[in-house]
């Protein structure tokens, strides 16, 4: 029975280790969405030929790759109450409750887990983007998607767009005079998730 007692203090370090070694692996593909180096911004036309752009100033989330296998997982966070746009006076339009309804929505997801490859390249990704309390299906066709592992940490960068109508979350209003098509481009910068060094024993 001597022989085969351990230290509770082992039983400790290598319980530690065990959840360290655990969760890098659950890690080891994962990347952060950077915020301040990610841009999305919207496009909607009135009349037929007067812009309205914006942005949403604070986009973040996280991205899984499986980078042998061509198969991921993505999920953006769209912070609406961080949205600006042009002209001015068209900001307080698309910020209220005929359009985003930041107060009531401060947020809009898109989530994904199918990644669609043609060859060797990135072409879109399937998923369902939320807005508005209301969930559908949208193709996010990528123009651009390069992934590098120096400098330290690795990380990837993509750019795409997709085009939703804005009638098919609920927004109706304004219908004679603003288009009902919305295209939503994206350019992004994710920073792998570097795994922590397991503790060393004591």
């Amino acid at each position: 029975m001597i022989a085969n007692f351990t230290p509770p203090r082992a039983h400790t370090w290598l319980g530690m280790l065990l959840l360290v070694l655990l969760g890098n692996t659950a890690r080891a593909n994962e990347y952060l969405i950077d915020a301040a180096a990610t841009h999305a911004g919207f496009e909607v036309w009135m009349f037929g030929f007067i812009p309205i752009r914006g942005t949403f100033k604070h986009t973040s989330g996280t991205l899984h790759l499986e980078h042998g296998k061509k198969s991921g997982s993505i999920t953006l966070d769209f912070d609406t109450t961080s949205l600006v746009a042009t002209p001015e006076t068209a900001e307080s339009i698309v910020r209220g409750s005929d359009f985003f309804d930041v107060k009531k929505y401060p947020h809009m997801r898109f989530q994904s887990s199918r990644f669609i490859f043609e060859g060797e390249r990135l072409h879109a990704v399937e998923g369902e983007l939320t807005l508005a309390a209301v969930t559908r299906t949208i193709n996010f066709n990528v123009d651009h998607a390069k992934c590098q592992s120096e400098p330290e940490p690795p990380v990837c960068v993509a750019e795409g767009v997709f085009t939703v109508k804005r009638s098919i979350f609920g927004m109706h209003a304004w219908a004679r005079s603003v288009g009902d098509e919305v295209t939503i481009r994206i350019r992004l910068l994710a920073r792998k998730n570097t795994p922590q060094k397991p503790p060393a024993p004591k």
